[in-house]
């Protein structure tokens, strides 16, 4: 042979007829090999099972620090107010001509949960945050199909108010939102606001609620 060749693998060599094979271990030409022998090319099964028990442990260590990275909290300053955001799995949507984000949502392999953030202002100061979400209950109960009340509760974070929750049926999907109403002012009451499929919602609970703790003005 004139030149050198690499990491040449035969995988069977021919006996006789072309219809004739007879299997052989796979061999390599090995460089500076006086005599230009051709050698066999084979890894001990030991070898092999190091290797890969070493690459199944280096993607074990490396996979947590991957969830990690999702899990992160992130905290979100607008104008108006500030909230802490439990994972990057939670989203500001951007919308054009906004001073700053009032939607945000949580998307997985199985859906999608929206958040919206708005004020409201009452008529005189002696309107509770319960006295809202009541009111809000009146018009859910008849306007939602499937309606059923899941709770109307005080709720205590950075700021307080009430938590209202409830489920009901939209395109033949069990759907849920779950509302609190915060009050900053006298007059002014902000509502957070989550809706969802019913299960992706009872699996974010202790997010919902972080979040609208975390809930205070700028």
């Amino acid at each position: 042979m004139s030149g050198e060749t690499e990491g040449c693998d035969l995988s069977y060599h021919g006996i006789g007829s072309m219809n004739t094979a007879r299997a052989m271990p796979a061999i390599s030409f090995v460089p500076g090999n006086p005599g230009n022998v051709w050698q066999r090319n084979i890894w001990p099964e030991s070898r092999r099972s190091f290797i890969t028990g070493t690459v199944l442990i280096l993607i074990t260590l490396l996979c947590p620090f991957t969830v990690a990275g999702q899990n992160q909290p992130q905290t979100v300053a607008t104008g108006q107010y500030v909230i802490d955001l439990p994972s990057a799995q939670w989203r500001a949507i951007t919308v054009s001509g906004a001073d700053y984000p009032r939607d945000f949502s949580f998307s997985d392999d199985n859906d999608v949960v929206s958040l919206r953030i708005r004020r409201e202002i009452v008529k005189n100061e002696g309107v509770s945050t319960t006295d809202v979400a009541e009111r809000q209950r009146r018009l859910d109960r008849s306007d939602k199909p499937g309606y059923v009340t899941r709770a109307v509760e005080s709720f205590t974070g950075a700021l307080s108010g009430t938590k209202y929750s409830y489920e009901y049926v939209s395109a033949g999907k069990l759907m849920a939102t779950v509302i609190y109403y915060l009050r900053v002012t006298k007059r002014a009451i902000y509502r957070i606001e989550f809706t969802g499929l019913r299960k992706m919602l009872l699996d974010l609970a202790d997010q919902t609620d972080s979040i609208a703790r975390s809930f205070r003005l700028k």
